[in-house]
């Protein structure tokens, strides 16, 4: 996030021909699933007040009419023009906000403050895919379903879609981070184009290894009134029913981020603000679980990734026997 303020500032700085000063905002006036999404900064562009709602890593790129009700929501939370600022738009995406008139800044690339700049030249080379990135979620659940069960080079890019649930656009452009970080090649069928992958899995885990991340976009201590049965069992209780690792006395479980703000909503679940109110950890992930879960438990793999940061040396020993153990497809 810091990166992303930091290019922000810069691609002002270029247009304006001074750099901007910014100061963050509080987001404590936003709803939860919009403090969990963004980051708010104030600055002032041709005398002029913006915040600057900065979208976070991991999230799937919104719809225009996503983007325009969150930038509604914030706006009336913050009373302030608002600009949401995102890596990436796609052309047609761009264009659609722009006729909804919705401010936004795509540093390096674009920005549409009205009545006040726009820029709107098009730069493709800036929205190619670079080597060296961590995997985007949609990108990484790809990955992670070809190293535990294989069978994607059989598929077309909209079966895919269909397979693992998300749009047939989300996984081209996946397809292209993948390339790009020669984790598979893509091979034409007549008018299909197929993902080619012919590392065995181990091998293509430890050539992913440093472009994966952590699933988990936040933890939450939580009281749950009434069960969820699309919750997997996550982090220190997965790893504990796995190995001799002692459970915590508050058991985790994981879901898949939009699906923990909908249970919020449905009062299925309340965030508590200390762990003794909680009688449950949940981990909002940035892909669903259950798309690779080992019954009903979340997989060896996301598991690791989710804990390999912890510090504790009982998790560090725990998480290595559990590594050793594992069976490559």
């Amino acid at each position: 996030m810091n990166d992303m303020i930091e290019r922000i500032l810069r691609y002002l700085g270029e247009l304006l021909g001074a750099r901007p000063q910014v100061k963050e905002w509080s987001a404590a006036t936003l709803p939860l699933h919009l403090r969990e999404r963004y980051r708010l900064f104030r600055t002032h562009v041709f005398g002029r007040e913006w915040v600057l709602a900065l979208e976070g890593d991991g999230w799937e790129p919104g719809t225009p009419s996503e983007y325009r009700n969150q930038a509604q929501q914030i706006e009336k939370a913050v009373d302030a023009p608002v600009a949401l600022a995102v890596a990436s738009l796609t052309s047609s995406v761009r264009n659609r906000m722009v006729q909804m008139n919705v401010p936004f800044v795509v540093p390096g690339t674009q920005v549409f403050l009205p009545l006040c700049m726009v820029n709107l030249q098009e730069r493709y080379g800036d929205r190619l895919p670079r080597s060296g990135r961590p995997l985007s979620p949609t990108a990484q659940t790809m990955v992670l379903y070809q190293i535990l069960r294989g069978g994607l080079e059989t598929l077309s890019s909209k079966q895919i879609a269909r397979t693992l649930g998300y749009s047939e656009m989300a996984i081209v452009k996946a397809r292209s981070e993948l390339e790009a970080n020669r984790l598979c090649a893509s091979r034409r069928y007549g008018k299909e184009v197929r993902l080619e992958c012919d590392l065995p899995s181990r091998l293509l885990w430890d050539r992913a290894l440093p472009y994966l991340r952590t699933p988990v976009v936040k933890r939450h201590w939580c009281s749950v009134t009434k069960p969820f049965p699309d919750a997997k069992v996550a982090g220190i209780t997965g790893l504990a029913e796995r190995g001799d690792l002692s459970d915590d006395p508050i058991p985790t479980y994981a879901i898949e981020k939009k699906r923990f703000q909908g249970l919020l909503k449905e009062g299925a679940i309340r965030v508590c603000s200390h762990r003794e109110d909680a009688n449950t950890a949940i981990e909002a992930w940035a892909y669903d679980p259950a798309l690779l879960a080992d019954g009903e438990a979340v997989d060896l793999l996301s598991l690791f990734l989710s804990l390999r940061a912890d510090p504790d040396e009982r998790v560090q020993s725990a998480l290595s026997g559990m590594m050793e153990g594992l069976t490559w497809r």
